[in-house]
């Protein structure tokens, strides 16, 4: 099933809070997520914070596995905020114009799920083309940081 954008913020709204940029190798994946903890904690998130770990970690391991281009090419992963959401952008260099989209996962297979559990932890998702070659994966948790009035 493919993803479905809904605009919610308009990049006036979105404040960058940060990035990393990744080998294409399995390593890299505990990076990601070792990042997004020293991230989450300066940050003072309030969302759970393990759905996040593991959304963060799935499509680090899709864009380290699908991703490819000539030469060295790196992941990269930006964190932005808007309002109390959270937006995460997985971004990584295709060769082939490939557009993740969730499949059908079976009990039995290893793999197929990455997308389906993203789609379920997240608020919202989306995939895109980014303009330069390659493909952005993006997911929003809303309420990750507390409003000022404590909800």
């Amino acid at each position: 099933m493919e993803p479905e954008r809904r605009v919610r913020h308009s990049d006036g709204d979105l404040r960058w809070i940060g990035a990393i940029v990744l080998r294409p190798e399995p390593a890299s994946v505990g990076r990601a997520r070792s990042w997004f903890r020293r991230l989450a904690a300066h940050e003072r998130m309030t969302c759970p914070l393990p759905d996040c770990e593991v959304m963060l970690s799935e499509l680090v391991t899709n864009a380290v596995k699908y991703g490819s281009a000539e030469g060295g090419w790196r992941v990269r992963v930006d964190w932005y905020r808007a309002g109390a959401t959270l937006r995460v952008a997985v971004r990584n260099p295709v060769t082939a114009a490939a557009r993740p989209r969730c499949g059908a996962a079976s009990l039995e297979g290893g793999g197929g799920r990455g997308l389906v559990i993203v789609r379920a932890l997240a608020d919202d998702w989306w995939s895109e083309c980014d303009g330069r070659g390659g493909v952005l994966v993006v997911f929003e948790v809303d309420k990750a940081w507390e409003s000022a009035d404590g909800t």
